[in-house]
């Protein structure tokens, strides 16, 4: 199996070398469909704003075709340049995944989520970053649910958070007295 970092590379040198943020975590949640999802599309046609909703949903299936595009290296120039806009910061029709991740499920089914997300809550990073590891076998992930899925993105969000304030909590404690690093020279 390729790694990780592989897929990565091979990504950015297809979109012209920008990194794309949560490139496969978009690709996996734009193509799942929940039967809360389905119920709601059903219940949207009779407000006046379904129009607004089917726009938008069009969109995304439209982003969702070109991610895939993407993934197998079939994107054409245009394409690739339209995923990199969607990307963007500049493109305000793209929605935050979070939006996209919380549309799959009811507020009953989140709430549930949240509840198993709060056993994991005294985890230290370690403990997090080897649940992680195993989580992220790709013969375990070909079997987790959606509910799984998003119980595992949360817990790498967590882990991403803990990571950086790991990291920053390093930098303070290397820091002298004076607060300022000392600056590198070449004598």
């Amino acid at each position: 199996m390729e790694s990780w970092e592989k897929r990565k590379l091979r990504l950015d040198a297809r979109l012209g070398g920008k990194p794309i943020p949560d490139f496969y975590n978009w690709l996996k949640w734009l193509s799942f469909e929940s039967d809360y999802q389905k119920q709601m599309e059903e219940k949207m046609k009779s407000f006046p704003d379904y129009f607004e909703y089917e726009k938008r949903k069009n969109y995304l299936n439209h982003i969702l075709e070109l991610l895939q595009k993407v993934e197998k290296n079939e994107a054409n120039l245009d394409e690739r340049f339209e995923v990199m806009c969607f990307f963007s910061e500049t493109d305000n029709k793209a929605p935050n995944l979070m939006e996209v991740i919380n549309s799959k499920f009811s507020e009953k089914e989140l709430d549930e989520l949240n509840d198993i997300l709060n056993v994991f809550k005294n985890l230290s990073y370690d403990q997090l970053s080897v649940l992680l590891d195993l989580a992220n076998d790709p013969d375990i992930r070909e079997e987790f649910s959606m509910e799984d899925e998003y119980i595992i993105y949360m817990l790498s969000k967590r882990w991403e958070e803990m990571y950086s304030n790991n990291k920053n909590e390093r930098i303070r404690t290397r820091r002298p007295k004076g607060g300022v690093l000392p600056r590198k020279t070449n004598f």
